[in-house]
């Protein structure tokens, strides 16, 4: 998601708990809301992830919150799902974090209360977005195939490298200048 685009959220509220006044208030810091209120509707929509955030009322849909959550969880890990519930308790706001919920929110639901879950569950999905870019890029940068050499002293020494990389032992790796100490090193290590 780029700073330019709308973070989308997606508000599972059939109570109206969030008023028209933090609706307009979201629209104005950047992010495009979808209001629902029919369960059915819901679960088709979660499972396509095509929102950042999600909002549901705890107590939406007949108490069906919950089955929402693992569903989103199951289809789409990466979206924020933040549950909201106007008097909420500890045992419920933990319940519904150990199923997977990014956060939980207790009434009353005022942009100052909402805003800054919103900004920390961004936040965290632009962190994870770029730990995974990264990964990735020190997987191509490190990976044994960056080794060259096609002849049997080679094979020989990367079948070697490839089980010690699994060890936790001590390597101490000789030769000349130039050789390519350094950079099998740093495949043992990255592996």
């Amino acid at each position: 998601m780029t700073e330019a685009a709308k973070a989308k959220i997606l508000i599972l509220d059939n109570r109206k708990l969030l008023s028209d006044e933090l609706l307009q208030s979201l629209d104005e810091h950047a992010y495009e809301c979808t209001v629902l209120r029919d369960f059915e509707q819901a679960l088709q929509i979660i499972e396509q992830a095509l929102f950042d955030i999600i909002l549901c009322d705890v107590d939406c849909f007949s108490e069906r919150g919950l089955e929402l959550l693992r569903r989103c969880k199951a289809s789409c890990p990466e979206v924020a799902f933040i549950m909201l519930e106007k008097d909420g308790t500890v045992d419920s706001c933990m319940n519904y974090i150990r199923e997977g919920a990014y956060d939980y929110v207790s009434g009353p639901f005022t942009a100052e209360i909402i805003l800054p879950t919103l900004h920390r569950s961004l936040e965290r999905k632009r962190l994870r977005e770029e730990n995974v870019r990264f990964r990735e890029e020190l997987a191509a940068k490190y990976d044994f195939s960056q080794i060259i050499g096609q002849s049997p002293a080679i094979r020989s020494i990367l079948e070697k490298i490839k089980r010690i990389a699994h060890t936790k032992s001590t390597v101490l790796i000789t030769g000349e200048s130039g050789t390519g100490k350094e950079v099998i090193a740093r495949a043992i290590h990255y592996n």
